[in-house]
């Protein structure tokens, strides 16, 4: 049997008589990729000064490896995947993207010379952009409706694990690594850091075995008249819906510009207005992120899941409504508060409702679409976000600073660019629940 027929085995049980099994273990195991995806993406923010010092690199070259190496290739390669996830058998994708980012970041810790690390670098990124549409896309072929955003969310907690997982097993084993290599007892002649990469590779492959147990779910039968998954059909698909479809965008433009300004600035914000050294700024974030993200994930999936059950067809864009406001605000309080705990607190809400938005927002915009564009859909949606609002966000803050005459101040800045974001979010979605729902 051909990989690509596989998908088309069998009935989508998960539709019809629940989930079972099957789709717990696959929800688990995509979960744990992608927690696994984000160490690795994020492991390199930990060993700047090691790598530069190893490989004798500019800071503007390791900037290009934490930016444009990852960047540029991962929205080059989404799209073609994306097709391909459409096309053909996702388990086997997800798998070969898990193996491809692993080994690219095992080969990354053994790599000498600027051009080699930049190289394997955007492979760690070739390989990631295979997992989100993917996933996504199954599970909208396993879960039924009404479970999907639950679903997501779980899948979401992924991003904030992985990040806390870089962050607090990361600098600690770097630096148990560190004093064995002081002792002469780390084995090989290879620098501290570099093992630590060896690690994280070795931890991917390991992962694979999870998802080689995963059954590839039958994909949901196509509409009438829609029976190609082409290029050409999914451009009609999105035509159908363009007007939704461009105004759900523009929102979440909007959210992920304030969200990546918002990571950008408020941690400098913190040590620059209220004193806080970097080691205090790195625990307390890690903590709020990891918990009030996760709240806003599970949270928002779990409403949006209890309304569609009562049959509010609009459930999903309501609460993607509220979290984009709690995000704004709390960005806002957080950036004009005179109180550090009073600001902490106002970053809390604002990273509940960026969990909410991060779980909910490429689930929204994917299901506009029939189900074989699903993964395209995502793609789609992912790059839209990623390369105008994460482009726009971090840098516009500097910008509206120098404007207000004081470059170092960044909290009136961020103010403004949150409200401004918050207005701007909060009126295309309600413009979206005005328009009559898209039949898919």
């Amino acid at each position: 049997m051909s990989v690509a027929g596989e998908a088309r085995v069998a009935p989508a049980a998960g539709k019809a008589a629940g989930v079972g099994l099957n789709g717990s273990y696959i929800l688990v195991a995509l979960t744990i990729a992608t927690t696994i995806a984000f160490l690795d993406r994020l492991l390199i923010n930990l060993v700047v000064d090691p790598i530069r010092a190893d490989v004798a690199i500019s800071d503007t070259q390791f900037s290009l490896l934490q930016g444009a190496a990852f960047a540029i290739t991962y929205t080059l390669a989404m799209l073609p995947i994306a097709w391909a996830s459409d096309q053909f058998n996702r388990k086997y994708i997800i798998i070969a993207s898990v193996l491809a980012w692993s080994v690219m970041t095992a080969a990354f810790g053994l790599a000498e010379g600027f051009i080699a690390l930049l190289l394997l670098r955007a492979g760690v990124a070739l390989g990631e952009a295979g997992l989100t549409p993917a996933s996504v896309s199954i599970i909208r072929d396993v879960y039924p409706r009404h479970r999907q955003a639950m679903a997501v969310s779980v899948l979401t907690l992924g991003v904030y694990l992985g990040g806390a997982i870089s962050l607090s097993v990361g600098g600690p084993a770097l630096a148990w690594l560190q004093g064995l290599h002081d002792a002469g007892s780390l084995p090989g002649n290879l620098s501290p850091w570099r093992y630590l990469f060896i690690g994280a590779g070795a931890i991917g492959i390991a992962a694979v075995a999870l998802l080689l147990f995963i059954r590839e779910p039958a994909r949901a039968p196509r509409p009438a008249g829609q029976s190609s998954a082409s290029w050409g059909a999914f451009l009609r698909a999105f035509g159908q819906v363009r007007g939704r479809a461009l105004a759900f965008l523009l929102a979440c433009i909007g959210i992920h510009g304030v969200a990546t300004a918002a990571g950008a600035w408020v941690p400098a914000l913190f040590m620059r207005n209220h004193g806080w050294p970097p080691e205090t700024v790195g625990l307390t974030f890690g903590i709020v992120h990891l918990a009030a993200g996760t709240l806003g994930a599970l949270g928002g999936g779990w409403l949006v899941d209890r309304l569609t059950a009562r049959g509010d067809e609009a459930a999903l864009v309501r609460i993607l409504r509220i979290g984009a406001a709690a995000l704004a605000i709390g960005t806002t309080l957080c950036a004009i508060l005179p109180s550090p705990m009073m600001a902490l607190a106002a970053n809390a809400v604002a990273t509940v409702g960026m969990g909410v938005c991060i779980g909910l927002g490429g689930l929204g915009f994917q299901a506009m679409l029939p189900a074989q564009f699903s993964a395209r859909g995502m793609a789609t949606y992912v790059l839209a976000i990623g390369v105008v609002g994460g482009s726009i966000g971090p840098t516009v803050v500097p910008l509206i600073a120098g404007a207000l005459g004081d470059g170092q101040n960044v909290g009136p800045a961020l103010t403004l660019w949150a409200a401004a974001g918050a207005i701007w979010s909060v009126f295309w979605f309600s413009l979206i629940l005005r328009m009559p729902a898209p039949k898919i």
